[in-house]
């Protein structure tokens, strides 16, 4: 009966690493993402990128809601730059510092 044991657990440990050697892995750059936008919109969502942290870096929520509700005037960034900005490059890395604890 002990054996039997170690024999099932080795056909499952067999089974599982054929399951991974199938398996593929996708990775998507942020040169792919560019090629696919123009550089006009490139700009603006760095321009986006830069205004977040300039801002002290409020939630992405938070800073779509400041410029729906037209709180700094006189700039050219709508919310679909920031939008794309988070799609190209993901949430600025000092607003993740900020908001994230140590455990």
């Amino acid at each position: 009966m002990f054996n039997d044991k170690k024999g099932e657990d080795k056909k499952k440990i067999n089974i599982q690493q054929s399951e991974i050697k199938d398996c593929k892995q996708y990775l998507q750059t942020i040169n792919e993402n560019e090629k696919s936008i123009t550089k006009k919109e490139i700009d603006r969502a760095k321009a986006a990128l830069d205004l977040q942290e300039y801002l002290g870096c409020p939630s992405t929520q938070e800073f779509i809601n400041i410029m729906n509700g037209n709180e700094i005037r006189n700039i050219n960034i709508n919310v679909d730059d920031i939008k794309r900005a988070i799609n190209l490059y993901g949430l600025p890395t000092p607003c993740l510092k900020g908001k994230m604890k140590r455990r």
